[in-house]
């Protein structure tokens, strides 16, 4: 098992850096909405299933990144671990979104659009609270998560409209840029206070004294297929009652 080679979080540019270093078809803003979906997982995803979102399994997919060496991968580890800790205890809602351009053309709008969605689809897939939103008791959480996917959807059927060749393209797109980091700034602290109460309650007492960064390196990914060979995934299986 490697371990991470700094305690610290050197920041977002080193850690774009070591993405392109390894070529990870993936930006540093979905690597931190991965990331933040994780920690706000009610299931508590372990880093294995974090680092396997982001570099790939080796075992199961061709594209998966390979390190050139231990040093490599221990840099990278260390860093993607720093960010988890440096994410883990934000009270406000963290930037897991792609800046704005400062100065926009068609191309970089385009561009921040297809950035945006793939960001915000990273954390609702890693969040994964279509399963617990019958155990929402808050309104306001419930509708902030409606909201967050509404949008999602809404992101994706504007860019595949014929918008883009409209005249207005690029102050709607912009506005609707802009629409998100407010509607995010809002939401966010409601999901993280409603699922930290969920995952409260559906704890066990041995897992309420650890933390998501406790976990083992290799414990089973919840989202995996079962080892049973069932068909179904650990989380619905054998990892019911872990």
């Amino acid at each position: 098992m490697l371990s991470p080679s700094a305690e610290t979080y050197l920041g977002d540019n080193t850690l774009t850096s070591l993405l392109e270093e390894i070529e990870a078809p993936i930006s540093v803003f979905e690597v931190k909405a991965i990331i933040l979906g994780a920690i706000n997982n009610v299931a508590l995803i372990p880093p294995s299933g974090v680092i396997e979102a982001i570099v790939g399994n080796p075992k199961e997919d061709e594209d998966a990144i390979e390190f050139k060496d231990q040093d490599q991968a221990m840099r990278f580890y260390g860093q993607i671990f720093s960010c988890w800790n440096s994410m883990n205890d934000m009270k406000s809602a963290p930037i897991i979104f792609s800046p704005i351009p400062r100065d926009p053309t068609f191309e970089t709008v385009v561009v921040a659009l297809k950035a945006r969605c793939e960001e915000l689809s990273a954390f609702l897939t890693f969040l994964d609270a279509a399963e617990y939103l019958e155990d929402f008791t808050s309104e306001e959480a419930l509708d902030a998560f409606s909201d967050l996917s509404n949008y999602e959807s809404k992101l994706h059927e504007f860019m595949d409209s014929d918008i883009y060749k409209s005249e207005n393209f690029q102050s709607d797109a912009l506005a609707l840029l802009n629409e998100l980091t407010m509607l995010w700034d809002y939401a966010f602290p409601l999901l993280k206070k409603q699922l930290a109460l969920i995952r409260v309650q559906n704890m066990s007492p041995s897992v309420k004294q650890s933390s998501a960064m406790n976990f083992d390196f290799n414990d089973p990914s919840r989202n995996s297929p079962c080892s049973c060979g069932s068909g179904k995934k650990f989380k619905r299986c054998c990892g019911r009652d872990t």
